[in-house]
């Protein structure tokens, strides 16, 4: 048995945002517009490599080496990760306002706070020195191996809707953080509808101060899209993504005809128990105006289908036959 503890800190530099750097779309608080160089009307894509991203980590494993037909590995992870707007490979990543970069960092897209992976191997003893090669060649040679994932859920995001941007960077985003949470808050700082409804409580009693402007007694944002009163939320909605559970498993039946002369057959199934791991979460808080009277009425801060590997951990079950032969 062997137990091992690493700690591990990384920093990635020269990450990339991507960016028109002529911020032809953007407008100042009366809705004018207010390009870098008014003479260009056109846009001029930059790929600004000032992003960056750290990972630490506390990382946990107990491995049992290969004895008497059997072992096992056994590895836990505690960790953060953290870039710009939930980039997950720092290939290229929006921004929401031109004016304050640094509001886009926090929890990445691939960040689990926890992971555990259990995986183990077992040659049955069974028939492995019976006397009859017919039944060693026949009824012995099973080998069952398996690997258990369990992951907690990844960060979300809390974002406006009808598209406000409350900075006039652009009016083609997703929608600002709702103001009072960053990128990826949702299941890091924030935990429950409770601390959620608070930020909205907040948000609609300070419309006014946030908007750009009143139109006809509405706040309206830079573009002029109004700034609407925002539904609290009911009990009993997750906040944060869904975990990630798998139960995956290998049986292999070998035949042995001499040293170096091999037949297996091989069979596999991945998510064994048909976990549904759910996946892309809408994060757009609705307006009041909406019907959020039970968690069943809504769609937002709702997985809308599953994880979809075809073959592999976390997707819909499946089974996989294969035949080996070594010489």
């Amino acid at each position: 048995m062997l137990l091992q503890a690493d700690f591990n800190y990384r920093r990635g530099v020269h990450e990339v945002l991507t960016y028109d750097a002529n911020f032809l779309d953007s407008v100042d608080k009366a809705g004018n517009p207010t390009p870098v160089i008014p003479s260009i009307d056109f846009n001029v894509p930059y790929a600004d490599s000032s992003a960056f991203s750290t990972y630490k980590a506390l990382l946990l494993r107990v491995d049992r080496r290969f004895a008497n037909g059997f072992q096992f590995t056994s590895s836990y992870t505690f960790s953060r990760f953290k870039n710009f707007g939930g980039d997950g490979l720092g290939l290229g990543e929006g921004i929401t306002n031109r004016n304050n970069f640094q509001a886009e960092f926090g929890p990445g897209g691939a960040d689990r706070t926890h992971r555990l992976v259990i995986s183990g191997l077992w040659e049955l003893p069974f028939f492995k020195d019976s006397p009859s090669r017919l039944r060693k060649i026949g009824l012995g040679g099973w080998t069952v191996s398996l690997i258990s994932t369990a992951a907690s859920g990844l960060p979300e995001s809390a974002l406006l809707p009808d598209g406000v941007n409350l900075s006039g960077t652009s009016p083609f985003t997703a929608g600002d953080y709702l103001p009072g949470t960053r990128p990826g808050d949702l299941g890091r700082k924030i935990t429950s509808v409770s601390q959620l409804n608070q930020i909205i409580r907040n948000y609609n009693a300070n419309r006014k101060s946030l908007a750009a402007r009143i139109e006809g007694g509405v706040p309206v944002d830079p573009f002029g899209t109004e700034l609407r009163e925002l539904a609290e939320l009911p009990e009993g909605l997750q906040i944060g993504g869904d975990s990630l559970i798998s139960q995956d498993v290998r049986i292999t039946k070998g035949f042995r005809f001499t040293e170096s002369k091999r037949f297996d057959f091989i069979m596999e199934v991945f998510n064994l128990f048909n976990v549904a791991n759910l996946t892309n979460i809408a994060s757009n808080v609705i307006p009041a105006k909406d019907d959020v009277s039970k968690p069943s009425d809504i769609v937002t801060f709702r997985p809308t289908q599953r994880t979809t590997n075809v073959f592999g951990t976390g997707g819909t079950r499946a089974f996989q036959f294969a035949w080996k032969f070594t010489f």
